[in-house]
């Protein structure tokens, strides 16, 4: 996976850009699962796509491997759609995040190489797109599945990353549902597409909505179970708690709190 991968759905020609993860260190992984572990069960489904208007915008991701900074403007829409008023961020401040992020530069095409989550997240801490900061992050166990329905849930997403399989290719419209397909040979097997950068942004008994290239998908628990091999929690007050509290109810203290503990 070298970071820039194409992907053709229904003859759109569309980028990935998520290089291989960072390892997470079993200090942070540990205190990301008593983070979770304090955290009530997830409701039976949640939905924050809903609110979004789609669709979202790819965010450069159909002409750059910029999916990781894409991932966080997606994030930003949907918080604000469903704590505010939606923002949607421009391409060109999506492009500078990716640049400052990645070392990116327009000037030169083989700098497009994608980007690694961890150190994504990173700048969005530090330096924020379009003006947006996040506050905080954490690992979230990538095929736990109870563990990311608690964080879409609190935290109003849960940014991820799938070593995909080119059976995503045969879907008739990007907004298609991505499932494991067992008579698929070598294109089911993981990463042989190359590596993606998606935001989960609700779900159900069944699996998973996600936003990516600004469509909304649906992914099976089946596929993120097989293909997922990143997940992380994501907070940012101003945008998901402009009141102090989330749209899901809980209080922004202790939030921070939690992330800080697993920081």
């Amino acid at each position: 996976m070298i970071g820039n991968e194409s992907v053709t759905i229904a003859g759109r020609v569309l980028k990935l850009g998520k290089r291989a993860p960072r390892p997470v260190s079993v200090k942070h992984a540990m205190a990301a699962r008593r983070m979770l572990a304090q955290m009530p069960p997830a409701p039976e489904t949640r939905d924050w796509t809903a609110k979004v208007t789609w669709p979202a915008g790819a965010m450069a991701n159909d002409a750059l491997g910029d999916c990781t900074a894409a991932g966080i403007g997606h994030r930003i829409q949907a918080w604000t759609a469903n704590a505010s008023t939606e923002v949607t961020v421009s391409d060109a401040d999506v492009i500078a995040f990716y640049s400052g992020s990645t070392g990116y530069n327009p000037a030169d095409p083989s700098s497009d190489q994608g980007g690694v989550e961890a150190d994504v997240l990173a700048y969005a801490k530090a330096t924020g797109l379009g003006g947006y900061k996040i506050d905080g992050f954490a690992p979230v166990t990538a095929q736990n599945l109870a563990e990311i329905r608690q964080v879409i849930n609190t935290f109003g997403g849960c940014y991820i990353g799938l070593a995909l399989p080119k059976t995503i290719e045969s879907a008739e419209n990007p907004g298609d549902t991505w499932d494991v397909d067992l008579t698929a040979g070598a294109d089911a097997e993981r990463g042989s597409l190359g590596g993606h950068c998606v935001d989960l942004q609700g779900y159900d008994a069944g699996g998973f909505w996600a936003d990516t290239w600004g469509e909304r998908i649906y992914l099976t628990n089946d596929f993120v179970s097989a293909y997922n091999d990143e997940a992380w929690a994501l907070l940012s007050n101003g945008l998901w708690a402009p009141n102090g509290t989330t749209p899901a109810g809980d209080a922004v203290p202790a939030l921070d709190a939690d992330l800080q503990a697993v920081a």
